[in-house]
């Protein structure tokens, strides 16, 4: 089964902000990567890399080791798709829903590609009806 991966899953593992979701995100990371193809988009990484050194202050030394090993995992698919429909979906999403953009970016992405579940805390997806938001 393909999912989606959304930010902050990513964000809690990476930085152990908050320990408890932490190792709930990262041992369910870990169990669905056996079975499942996990996938996030090239949006979810630039906003994880924008993250990790504005909000958390990591260094640009430090976020390029963390991507290293985001890349390394096992079962994880980057995708991008840019083209003009999607980025125009996105935007109509993003002002008749009232979403922030990549999450509306994020959304139509997998609608386009027939992924039906997302693994995420952001209430925000549970406003797409094509959606199943899991949390860990």
């Amino acid at each position: 089964m393909k999912r989606f991966v959304d930010t902050n899953i990513f964000i809690r593992i990476l930085t152990n902000d908050d320990p408890t979701k932490a190792q709930k995100c990262l041992l369910f990371f870990i169990n669905l990567t056996k079975s499942d193809s996990l996938i996030t988009s090239s949006m979810n990484i630039a906003e994880i890399i924008w993250l990790l050194g504005s909000f958390y202050g990591l260094s640009k030394q430090n976020i390029y080791h963390k991507m290293r090993e985001l890349k390394k995992t096992a079962g994880l698919i980057i995708i991008s798709s840019p083209n003009g429909k999607l980025l125009e979906q996105a935007t109509s999403l993003s002002a008749k829903k009232n979403i922030d953009f990549i999450d509306c970016y994020n959304a139509s992405l997998m609608k386009q590609e027939k992924i039906k579940e997302i693994i995420t805390y952001d209430k925000d997806f549970e406003k797409f009806t094509w959606l199943k938001v899991i949390r860990p």
